[in-house]
């Protein structure tokens, strides 16, 4: 038997577009781009704490919380 654990993502949340025409198949803070290579979520906490999205990079080998 194989335990995978809960957080783990096997399928697309959502499929996004960039704007170099990359199409990105979203598995929470990483997504696989229609160009092979890896690209990691960008974000932005404001003061209330919520998240909110910048962008995708694939020059970075994690997520990217900026303050």
């Amino acid at each position: 038997m194989t335990l995978y654990k809960e957080t783990e993502i096997f399928y697309p949340l959502y499929v996004a577009k960039l704007e170099n025409g990359v199409t990105l198949e979203v598995y929470g803070d990483s997504a696989k781009g229609s160009d092979g290579k890896t690209y990691y979520h960008v974000g932005k906490e404001d003061q209330q704490g919520d998240m909110y999205t910048l962008g995708w990079t694939c020059d970075s080998d994690k997520a990217t919380i900026l303050k």
